[in-house]
């Protein structure tokens, strides 16, 4: 379900940051969306890895230091 996800919501790009708060609320709306369990934060961390996704990055934004993945970024909501 992770691969159906990332297909439908996310892109590939080099250099991209998400924060992983972002990352699990888009994965978990469409998981809703679409009847299926959503794995906890946890699975769906280790499952990007296997997918060649760079998790546990930790970056600045502003003045607080995030932690997020890289490689990976959300569509813009339709």
């Amino acid at each position: 379900m992770v691969g159906q996800w990332m297909a439908e919501c996310c892109e590939r790009k080099d250099g991209a940051f998400e924060i992983n708060e972002s990352l699990y609320r888009s994965y978990e709306a469409w998981c809703r969306d679409n009847g299926v369990p959503a794995r906890k934060q946890k699975g769906l961390s280790q499952s990007l890895a296997r997918k060649g996704i760079r998790i546990g990055i930790q970056r600045r934004i502003g003045n607080k230091v995030v932690k997020g993945v890289e490689g990976l970024r959300l569509l813009p909501q339709a």
